[in-house]
């Protein structure tokens, strides 16, 4: 499935039917014209997405650049965005044989396929740029929140430059927004696999620190992530707010005190320069003692990664607070 995302350089927006999602023509800045034409040329990936349910697609053209588009993009702040990517536009057509080649009922006809494999080789040189962004609201992820009947929709949206025409096998110059729309019914087996997988995530358990910490902060599982070496403590949590203002919350704390603060230059995982805070909170004033309760702090920017495994996002400004705890020993 991730591959096939990568196919469709994919916007998701993933919501029940409770959920209002943002309207694409405001997520484009109103810079969109629906081509009739084109929206009713979308079978193969229209089929290819009809595992999903219901599939309706439309097509815009974007009135402006491509950069444009993406500078001035208003993607919601639980997204995850990836970076623009600039490939052979033959790509396309390699990866939707790789996905309906060998079905039992394809979705295109065999004279398309015979005329695709011509096609791939003759894009293969042909570059294309494409950016996608993911949303997945935690009500919709979560089972609790969904029943054997509710419908869930998927949208789809892609932002690329030039167009690929899959019905056709043809590139159409410009910039482009596709949005598909795939409605699926719940049903009880859904239910029953997020519901196993839900409560297989708190298998870990969420040790106490014995400290304050800032409204609305995420407990990080190690089992989360992929890559956990960025998890600095025993307990890790996620917190919307700069690592200034992390560091800020904890020296304004009444229930402990900060001791032996240090700062130091890093680079982040996106290799930009960062600055990571190291301190240790007391229950009293003063020089660390033997004996004392001691909860250690680290805090950074929170890398994209955690981000994206933890909470399925990678906008707003977000930081990565690692505690751990020890009674301070007499070496």
């Amino acid at each position: 499935m991730r591959n096939l995302l990568l196919f469709l350089t994919t916007l998701a927006i993933m919501f029940s039917g409770e959920t209002l999602a943002q309207d694409i023509q405001t997520i484009f800045n109103n810079k969109l014209t629906l081509d009739n034409n084109l929206s009713n040329q979308t079978k193969a990936a229209d089929g290819l997405l009809s595992i999903y349910g219901r599939v309706q697609t439309k097509v815009y053209s974007y009135g402006g650049s491509f950069q444009e588009a993406v500078n001035t993009m208003k993607a919601p702040d639980n997204a995850v965005v990836s970076t623009v990517t600039d490939q052979p536009l033959g790509n396309n057509i390699s990866v939707f044989l790789l996905f309906t080649e060998n079905l039992d009922s394809k979705p295109m006809n065999e004279a398309w396929y015979e005329k695709a494999r011509k096609k791939m080789n003759e894009y293969e040189n042909t570059m294309g740029k494409s950016l996608s962004i993911t949303i997945n609201p935690g009500q919709a992820q979560n089972p609790e929140n969904l029943s054997v009947g509710e419908k869930i929709e998927m949208r789809f949206i892609s932002l690329s430059r030039p167009y690929f025409d899959l019905d056709n096998l043809q590139l159409i110059e410009g910039t482009w927004v596709s949005e598909t729309v795939a409605t699926i019914v719940v049903t009880q087996d859904m239910l029953d696999n997020d519901s196993e997988s839900f409560e297989d995530g708190w298998d870990e358990e969420e040790m106490d620190m014995d400290v304050e910490l800032p409204e609305g902060a995420h407990f990080v599982s190690f089992d989360d992530v992929a890559d956990a070496e960025w998890l600095q403590g025993d307990v890790n949590y996620l917190v919307e707010m700069s690592s200034d203002q992390a560091v800020n919350f904890f020296k304004k704390g009444q229930k402990r005190f900060v001791n032996s603060f240090e700062q130091s230059e890093s680079y982040s995982q996106e290799g930009d320069m960062i600055m990571i805070s190291y301190f240790y909170l007391l229950k009293h004033q003063g020089d660390l003692k033997v004996g004392d309760d001691v909860v250690s702090v680290t805090i950074q920017p929170a890398p994209n990664s955690i981000l994206i495994d933890a909470l399925d996002r990678n906008q707003g400004t977000w930081t990565l607070i690692s505690l751990s705890r020890w009674t301070e020993e007499d070496y």
